[in-house]
């Protein structure tokens, strides 16, 4: 049985004077059954990084452009997929 208790660290990020950790809500969102998430409050937009890693679709919705600014360069940034070299033979 999984506990009432969440253990992550904390961000380090400032984008937002009260950001959540990606971890965190990572966490909430995996334990919702739905594929569709609403951030009425986005932020700087971890719940909507989150989601977008868990491969669900979300909405997010915020008032302070700077925030809306942040957000979108944060779900621009891709990683890209590691391919170890080969050798040269």
């Amino acid at each position: 049985k999984r506990g009432n208790v969440l253990l992550v660290t904390r961000s380090g990020n400032d984008n937002h004077p009260t950001e959540k950790p990606v971890d965190l809500i990572g966490q909430i969102i995996s334990n919702s059954t739905t594929d569709l998430i609403l951030d009425p409050f986005m932020g700087s937009g971890t719940t909507l990084v989150a989601a977008k890693q868990l491969g669900r679709k979300c909405i997010g919705i915020e008032i302070e452009e700077k925030y809306c600014e942040i957000a979108v360069k944060r779900l621009s940034q891709e990683v890209m997929a590691f391919e170890p070299l080969k050798e040269a033979v």
